[in-house]
């Protein structure tokens, strides 16, 4: 938990913004860097299909995990990919969410193949938006609208 520790401190230093003692966002990131670790460590990338999406808006969490990559690079003596930005940014933007809503129970129904950071990002992105959906194999549906704007891939 060391490398938690120094990318809440390199936040703190930043933003001043003090984590230290969230448990759940510690947690979190700890999980996360399970595979992360593995994947810096022997250069395995990683596509972020939402990467453009979290840009654009949760640009505080996306910045917010940019300066907590910052001690992932001094650590792993590589640079750490936009796509994997995007995935620490998942889970700032949870906090971040949290700290505004607080702790309220959703009486949500989210079924999801992808693992990690990725399974709680669609409601936290459809619960600011949203109060009656259901999410159904990563899609989501809100009651009030039939279609989602795509995202458009930097990709090539």
């Amino acid at each position: 938990m060391a490398l938690v520790d120094d990318m809440l401190e390199s936040i703190y230093e930043s933003f001043k913004l003090d984590y230290g003692t969230n448990f759940l966002l510690r947690m979190n990131l700890g999980q996360h860097l399970v595979a992360m670790d593995i994947r810096l460590r022997y250069g395995m990338p990683i596509e972020n299909p939402l990467l453009c999406e979290v840009q654009k808006h949760y640009s505080l969490a996306y910045a917010l995990a940019e300066q907590a990559a910052i001690p992932l690079h001094r650590h792993y003596g590589r640079n750490v990919s936009e796509d994997e930005i995007g995935f620490l940014a998942y889970i700032f933007q949870l906090t971040l969410e949290q700290e505004r809503k607080g702790f309220e129970k959703k009486n949500v129904l989210v079924v999801c193949s992808s693992g990690g950071a990725r399974k709680s990002f669609p409601s936290i992105w459809t619960t600011s938006k949203y109060a009656t959906f259901f999410i159904w194999n990563n899609m989501i549906f809100p009651r009030s609208i039939t279609s989602f704007p795509q995202c458009p891939s930097t990709r090539r």
